[in-house]
């Protein structure tokens, strides 16, 4: 399910010297899933103070994921700050 890595020995071709010998083949499979990434917040923050988001990725894509902002609609979007 979801992204597999994968490793394969080469297939090494026999000479008339001997076996030449290769290397192993990595391969990383993509797999079209669909997955829905989940927002957690807390809904009585007063405004001017902090409110913390949480993203929860499935595991299955959270490796190959990265969250680079919080979008609201076309003209708000939310970027981490310095301190993470």
């Amino acid at each position: 399910r979801g992204l597999r890595g994968l490793k394969f020995p080469d297939v090494s071709p026999e000479t008339a010297s001997g076996i030449v010998k290769g290397c192993y083949i990595c391969l990383l499979i993509v797999v079209l899933q669909y997955y829905e990434v989940q927002v957690y917040y807390n809904k009585n923050v007063i405004r001017g103070n902090t409110a913390v988001l949480k993203c929860t990725i499935p595991s299955f894509v959270r490796e190959y994921i990265t969250v680079t902002s919080w979008v609201q609609d076309s003209k708000f979007n939310i970027y981490p700050s310095i301190k993470g």
